[in-house]
């Protein structure tokens, strides 16, 4: 070959170079580009919120706890050089996307003192949460007095106290916050705590030292505390074994899983024997015995276990179901004879009682009619209820039904679960016994044996083991199977209700014999966060629910980069959710910002899935797919292509130095963006220049 030949080959060698390049500048150039409108996340403003700033009002802040939400802590101090009242302080620790914090201290509370708070008006305080912190500090009465009638009266007034050097008082409320947020409402976290030593329970706090006895026993975790300053009448086992006893007979659904009991130092002038207060919290003086038919330890527990609300015709209910069942379950339990129990019951046919009618409140608020002749009425009925069912049913199933009445329980209401536990012969002496005047009369021991000897049907309801965490996700819908058994001595009929936060989900019905058991499968579908308790009655189980993970996009790939027009190419998401709760979204894959695929995503903790599309490409180019802020590129050719991965020909054979005249190309390497009419213009100028070559040789 000659010189010049040499210079037009190089030039051609150039000019295949430059359409190389101009192919690899062209792919560049349609490379993935940032999107121009960023997703809104949890938390952001909404369209129609530019700014994200929403208010929450006092009260609308619910509970929760997540890491970004408001911490309330109420402090309680005791004051000994000031006897008689308590402080109280408000600590709170607030996310920067918080601000206008606002609260409201008691309309009993004086001496505030401040930290960061403004006070704006009345008795409301202002933070502006420029800083992370704040507190609120009140003083206010701690002593209150009571006005009660009836057999746990004593000849003082007092039902919280407190000496200065303890206290025993009902909790204070909690001032719930109002405040300004961005994004999400981060809600409220509260914790209760004592300054020093003490107890708080969900309505009343013990401050000073102490002991405390726990036993578990029934679903329930029992909690005993005794001051320093008490003495003990009884032994603490004997007081549990008497309560827990009491817990396992009493099969009347509201068994919560925690009980505080307070043994209440003698040497103060209180005005009853016990008090019960908030849904699981009592106390009883400590020199008050167990083996007595008005066992105040038992009566306190009754209470605990009283979910209903009354109107005036059931009011009597309260007290009459708690003095029944303190004499009743203690004779039940050997604690005292018959003679005791029926002396006790008897009370109620003293003349002071004679004009009392239970369902008018107004006959017996000064006499404590509906502790004396409501016992009584409550024995006689509970005693016909046995008569009627052969020992199947008991009182307690009205005691249940009113339990589970979502609405205050009418006279007509207490009726109807007369008639539903023991039948149309019971409702003329439930509505004689409860209208009029009229009493029944104590019973022999033979009479009582009659319907109390056997044992009636005791059935028990219990959920499934706790799992490690009972931790949900909205949406997520659990079963469950709850067990039944009859531990009683005598077949009877079951009425399982299964509760989530007090409201019936699910109800289940059968017969079984004595010492049987079977099982219920119940399902649910939780649609709200927060935290929600699951119940049988007998057993509860919380659940923390929680918004759903949003799975990320980890990765996307197609299976092929280059075809030709016609062709299909699959492109693949891989989906990973890393949180420690189950993940839900939706995904959708997108070709040149048009939806090619939307998909429901749900995914377990730690786990990771796929979602594919598959897609035929018609046109030339190339062509984008996003998944989130994930993307690939697809390139379509008009004419052959190559494997990008091998860089192989994927239409003719490679022969080196030219071509065969069969449609072969030359073995440059794979086609790309550019190689179009400039590599046909350079093959024909190379074509051309050899074949001069060769006339010039």
């Amino acid at each position: 070959m000659g010189r010049a030949g040499r210079r037009s080959l190089l030039a051609v060698g150039l000019l295949l170079a430059a359409v190389s390049l101009a192919g690899l500048a062209a792919a560049e150039t349609n490379a993935t580009v940032p999107a121009e409108n960023a997703t809104v996340t949890a938390g952001s403003a909404s369209a129609a919120d530019p700014t994200g700033t929403r208010v929450a009002l006092p009260g609308d802040a619910g509970q929760t706890d997540s890491g970004e939400s408001i911490l309330l802590t109420q402090e309680i101090r005791l004051t000994p050089d000031r006897p008689g009242q308590i402080d109280v302080q408000y600590r709170l620790l607030a996310p920067d996307r918080v601000s206008d914090v606002r609260m409201r201290v008691p309309p009993d509370a004086r001496n505030v003192r401040t930290t960061r708070f403004t006070r704006v008006e009345g008795s409301v305080y202002e933070w502006p949460g420029q800083t992370s912190t704040a507190s609120l500090t009140v003083t206010v009465p701690a002593n209150r007095t009571s006005e009660t009638v009836g057999p746990e009266s004593t000849d003082g007034r007092l039902r919280f106290v407190d000496v200065g050097d303890w206290a025993l008082v009902r909790r204070p409320r909690v001032a719930t916050p109002g405040y300004t947020y961005q994004g999400d409402n981060p809600g409220v976290t509260v914790r209760n705590v004592t300054a020093g030593e003490g107890v708080i329970g969900q309505g009343l706090v013990y401050m000073g030292p102490h002991k405390t006895v726990e036993r578990s026993a029934h679903g329930q975790r029992f909690r005993l505390v005794v001051p320093a300053a008490a003495t003990l009448a009884e032994d603490r086992e004997r007081i549990l074994d008497s309560v827990t006893d009491a817990s396992d007979r009493l099969r009347v659904g509201d068994r919560d899983g925690q009980v505080l009991m307070i043994a209440a130092p003698a040497g103060v002038a209180w005005g009853q024997l016990g008090l019960q207060t908030g849904p699981r919290d009592f106390y009883v003086r400590a020199d008050e015995p167990v083996d007595t038919p008005s066992n105040t330890w038992v009566h306190e527990y009754v209470h605990t276990r009283q979910d209903f609300e009354t109107t005036d015709g059931t009011e009597w209910f309260y007290e009459a179901t708690a003095e029944y069942y303190a004499g009743q379950l203690t004779l039940e339990s050997d604690r005292i004879d018959y003679a005791a129990f029926r002396d006790y019951l008897d009370r109620a046919t003293r003349e002071q009682f004679a004009s009392v009618r239970l369902r008018e409140p107004g006959t017996w608020t000064s006499n404590a009619g509906n502790y004396f002749t409501g016992a009584l009425v409550v024995g006689e009925l509970d005693r016909r209820v046995r008569l009627a069912t052969d020992s199947e049913a008991t009182f307690q199933a009205v005691f249940r039904q009113m339990n589970r009445h979502p609405e205050p329980v009418t006279h007509s209401d207490f009726l109807g679960f007369v008639r539903s536990a023991g039948g149309d012969g019971i409702v003329d002496p439930a509505r004689r016994y409860t209208e009029t005047t009229d009493r029944p009369e104590t019973w022999s021991a033979r009479t009582y044996r009659d319907a109390f000897g056997q044992l009636p049907p005791l059935f028990r309801y219990t959920l499934p083991d706790r799992e490690s965490e009972d931790i949900r996700v909205t949406g997520e819908t659990i079963v469950f199977d709850v067990t039944v058994a009859n531990d009683g001595g005598a077949a009877g009929t079951y009425d399982l209700a299964v509760t989530v936060d007090g409201a019936n989900v699910a109800s289940r019905s059968g017969r079984l014999e004595a010492d049987a058991s079977t099982t219920e499968t119940v399902e649910y579908t939780f649609d709200e966060a927060g935290s929600h308790t699951f119940s049988t009655g007998e057993e509860s189980r919380t659940f923390r629910v929680r918004e759903p993970a949003t799975p990320a996009v980890a990765d996307l790939s197609a299976d092929r980069q280059q075809l030709r027009p016609g062709e299909e190419v699959t492109v693949t998401a891989t989906v990973e959710n890393p949180a420690d709760r189950p993940g839900e979204r939706t995904l959708t894959i997108r070709r040149d910002d048009t939806e090619l695929t939307t998909e429901e995503v749900r995914l377990t903790p730690g786990s990771s899935t796929e979602v594919s599309a598959t897609v035929t490409l018609d046109s030339p180019g190339t062509h984008r797919f996003s998944a989130d802020d994930r993307t690939v590129s697809v390139t379509v050719f008009e004419g052959e292509t190559t494997d990008a991965g091998t860089g192989a020909s994927t239409g003719g054979t490679a022969t080196p130095g030219g071509g065969d005249g069969t449609g072969s190309e030359v073995g440059i390497g794979a086609a790309g963006p550019g190689f179009g009419p400039l590599a046909a213009l350079a093959g024909v100028l190379l074509l051309a220049l050899s074949r001069r070559f060769e006339r010039v040789e």
